[in-house]
C-alpha cells in the first residue's frame, strides 16, 4: 500500500520529462530583452546636433579668442566628430541601464570608445587640468581598459578581436614607456622615441588599423548598419583633422 504524501512513479517520470522545457522558460524569463540594431531616425539626428553644440561650447570656453575662418571650420568639424562619438555612446549607455541585449558591432565599439575619451579629455581640460601630471597618460590608460571591453564581447567576430587586440596595444605603448621611466628604468632611445611617436600619431594609427580590419570585413560581404559605418566614418574624419595645420 502506497504511504500518503508520497508520488508515484508515473507522476515522478512526468516531472521529470518535464523540467527541461521548465528549466528553459525559466532562463528565457531571466534572460535580457534581445533587441534589434537601432535604426536611424530623427532622434539620433537630434542627439547629433545637441553634442556638437555642447563640444562647441567646450572649445570655445577653452579658447576664449575669436578664430579666425579656418579656425571656426575646424572647431566645427571636431565638434562634429564629437557629438557622432557621443550619440553612439549615448545609445549604447541607454540600451545597457535597461539591461538588453543586441548585437554591437565594431564601429559602434569605436563610437564607445572615442565618445568616452573625448568626454573625459574635455571634463580634464576644463575641470582639473592641473590635477594630473600627465592627463595624456590618464587618456591612455582609459582608452586601453575601453578598447579591452569588444574582446569580452561573444558576438563580435574573431577578425574585429585581432583589431582591438592591437588598438589596446596602441593605447598601453605609450603608456608603458611612461610607467616605466617614472620607475627609473633607463630605456633604450628607440624605446623612448617610439613611445612619443606612436603617441603623437596615434589617431592616424587607429584610422588605417580599423580601416584596414573594415576593408577585409567588407569583403567577407558582411552587412552592417549605420552605426558601423559612423563609427569608422568618426576615426577617419578625427584623424584628418588631427593631420591639418594649426
Amino acid at each position: 500500500m502506497q504511504r500518503e504524501g508520497s508520488e508515484s512513479p508515473n507522476e515522478l517520470g512526468e516531472a521529470a520529462e518535464l523540467w527541461p522545457a521548465i528549466r528553459e522558460r525559466a532562463t528565457e524569463r531571466r534572460a535580457p530583452p534581445r533587441l534589434p540594431p537601432p535604426r536611424l531616425s530623427v532622434k539620433y539626428i537630434l542627439l547629433w546636433i545637441a553634442g556638437a553644440a555642447a563640444a562647441m561650447a567646450a572649445v570655445r570656453r577653452l579658447n576664449p579668442v575669436e578664430p579666425g575662418a579656418i579656425g571656426l571650420l575646424l572647431v566645427s568639424g571636431y565638434a562634429a566628430g564629437c557629438g557622432a562619438a557621443w550619440t553612439g555612446l549615448s545609445l549604447w549607455i541607454a540600451r545597457a541601464l535597461r539591461g538588453a541585449s543586441w548585437p554591437v558591432e565594431p564601429g559602434h565599439w569605436l563610437l564607445v570608445a572615442l565618445g568616452t575619451r573625448l568626454a573625459l579629455e574635455l571634463a580634464i581640460r576644463l575641470g582639473a587640468p592641473q590635477a594630473f601630471v600627465a592627463p595624456h597618460a590618464v587618456l591612455d590608460a582609459a582608452t586601453c581598459c575601453l578598447f579591452v571591453l569588444p574582446l569580452l564581447s561573444r558576438s563580435l567576430p574573431a577578425l574585429w578581436k585581432g583589431c582591438f587586440a592591437f588598438l589596446c596595444l596602441l593605447a598601453a605603448w605609450p603608456l608603458a614607456m611612461i610607467v616605466l621611466e617614472s620607475f627609473g628604468i633607463g630605456l633604450p632611445e628607440p624605446l623612448a622615441v617610439s613611445g612619443m611617436w606612436v603617441e603623437r600619431q596615434q589617431s592616424w594609427l587607429v584610422a588605417l588599423t580599423a580601416g584596414g580590419f573594415a576593408l577585409a570585413d567588407w569583403r567577407a560581404w558582411r552587412k552592417r548598419t549605420w552605426l558601423h559605418w559612423t563609427g569608422l566614418g568618426v576615426v577617419l574624419w578625427l584623424a584628418l583633422l588631427a593631420a591639418l595645420p594649426r
